[in-house]
């Protein structure tokens, strides 16, 4: 039990020391923040988009249902 439990406190202490040295840039936001640069062009997330076209879709085929 004891075990067990040091176990998860460690994993737990991994995950938060992960986050915390995690330096990569995920966002434009990020690039502005850390080098007060604006970035001129921003690569897509495809799954971003696949998710947007299939909420836009489902709002045609709502208003076309009518």
């Amino acid at each position: 039990m004891i075990g067990a439990l040091a176990g998860a406190f460690l994993y737990c202490m991994y995950l938060v020391v992960k986050y915390l040295m995690d330096d990569t840039i995920h966002t434009a936001d990020d690039m502005e923040k850390y080098f007060d640069i604006v970035p001129l062009a921003v690569i897509p997330d495809v799954e971003e988009l696949a998710s947007e076209k299939q909420q836009k879709k489902g709002k045609l085929e709502k208003g076309f249902s009518k």
